[in-house]
């Protein structure tokens, strides 16, 4: 929300006529950007494990919550699908596909690496597949309702600056 604040906010003193907001971010500024955004995901989950060790939820809760983390490599995955496959006048809300499938690795690794740590003192047995899908669902829900909203406000951004155009 704060970056689509202050990107909007950038073209507030340019007077309309020379706003260019289609226009792409540089590379350099992609790449700070999806590292600072991997390093605070994997910051959080390092957290989340180390929290889930110490104090040992109910396997519900760590169903609910391998449901979550299961549901963000899904959507990793179905971004990364999008990007290769999107048209190219889509492109310009989304990373390059080398930066998503790098974020891809990272996290993914890191979810399986707690997985595995926290699986020592669970069995997976003893998650209820319900837990987990509904972790799953709750979270695909939320990303995809986002990348709507955000999909929304760039087709009404970029007819009202063609209107203004004519």
């Amino acid at each position: 929300l704060l970056a689509a604040h202050l990107r909007r906010e950038a073209w507030a003193y340019i007077p309309r006529k020379r706003q260019d907001s289609t226009r792409r971010v540089p590379m350099r500024w992609s790449m700070i950007r999806s590292v600072v955004s991997t390093a605070a995901l994997l910051a959080g989950l390092i957290l989340l494990t180390l929290w889930l060790v110490e104090h040992e939820p109910d396997a519900s809760v760590l169903g609910y919550i391998l449901g979550n983390a299961l549901g963000i490599v899904l959507l990793m995955v179905g971004g990364l699908v999008w990007t290769i496959s999107v048209p190219p006048r889509l492109r310009l809300l989304l990373d390059s596909w080398i930066l998503q499938s790098t974020r891809l690795v990272a996290v993914g690794a890191a979810i399986v690496v707690g997985c595995l740590v926290v699986g020592e003192r669970y069995h997976f047995t003893e998650f209820d597949l319900s837990n987990v899908l509904i972790g799953a669902g709750v979270i695909i829900a939320i990303q995809t309702i986002w990348w709507l909203t955000c999909l929304w406000q760039f087709q009404r951004a970029t007819a009202r600056s063609a209107a203004l155009h004519d």
